[in-house]
């Protein structure tokens, strides 16, 4: 399957050097340790905001499924109960308890303290969560598993948001759908997005949505962007169970790179290196948190 290929419940910021950790860090967490989550107990007030949904919208999956149906785009559609569409699978996981143990497969929170639209240089935390199924009621504790970290945002009430760098797309369909005024952003970060408990960053990540009125009961649409290295792509293989492209680069399914069956290169550079930059949309739900 390819069920953890851009699992959002994984997202993680990455332990970063002394001088990007300044640059990330800025409210003396320079270490970046999770082992700080006490004080999150300590705050009067919390806004926990749930990943509900999210599509991967560039670059898109493809995958060659060999006779007679050859090479095909599996980011929508999958095909025929062989290959799992991506942004399916995705769905699914976070909106249902596949294993029976009583919590929704996968959930990732934003945690502000609290969310505030008109502040610049805010903390929110960024986790993984154990939230009760099912997803329409669903409450969300602290995962033992999480490895909390801190990120930095800014309230932009009036807009812009985060909009897509121009020449960095393909003109797939769905497209990008970008937040309007009254939203959130987060300031650039390594953000992890776990393959089957392989860690891919993504370089000058950031996160951004919309806003309801200047609060995240419900935020729609989002975007979370950032930059994979070739070379990360390169050396991050494939869960071995993942049909017909186990144990194969992570690169081999994204346009442009080696051996990737697409006609098309979807190829990016940041700062000079070849890379993808990656964009997701995804909707946001304000939960009830326990610490």
């Amino acid at each position: 399957m390819l069920r953890k290929l851009f699992f959002l419940w994984a997202l993680t910021v990455l332990p970063v050097t002394p001088l990007l950790a300044q640059e990330i860090f800025s409210d003396g967490f320079e270490s970046g340790d999770a082992g700080r989550w006490h004080d999150v107990v300590g705050w009067e007030v919390l806004d926990a905001l749930r990943f509900s949904d999210s599509d991967l919208r560039d670059p898109h999956v493809f995958v060659d499924t060999g006779f007679p149906l050859g090479c095909r785009d599996v980011t929508d559609e999958g095909v025929g109960g062989v290959v799992p569409s991506v942004n399916e699978e995705v769905e699914t996981s976070m909106t249902t308890d596949g294993d029976d143990d009583g919590d929704l497969d996968s959930s990732t929170l934003l945690i502000f303290r609290p969310f505030n639209a008109g502040i610049t240089d805010g903390s929110v935390i960024l986790t993984k969560a154990d939230c009760t199924a099912p997803a329409e009621n669903t409450q969300c504790r602290h995962s033992p598993e999480a490895s909390p970290r801190y990120l930095r945002y800014d309230g932009l009430p009036a807009g812009p948001c985060l909009e897509v760098i121009p020449g960095t797309t393909s003109g797939y369909t769905p497209v990008i759908t970008e937040p309007g005024p009254e939203c959130f952003l987060t300031h650039e970060a390594v953000i992890l997005v776990d393959l089957n408990g392989t860690p891919v960053p993504l370089h000058n990540a950031r996160i951004g949505a919309q806003e309801t009125g200047g609060t995240i009961d419900h935020t729609e649409p989002g975007i979370l962007m950032g930059f994979l290295f070739e070379s990360d792509a390169d050396t991050t293989l494939l869960p071995d169970d993942t049909p017909l492209i186990g144990g194969q680069p992570l690169s081999s399914v994204l346009p442009g790179g080696t051996d990737c069956c697409a006609p098309g290169d979807d190829r990016d550079t940041l700062d000079g290196v070849s890379g993808w930059w990656m964009y997701f949309n995804w909707v946001g739900d304000s939960v009830p948190f326990t610490p």
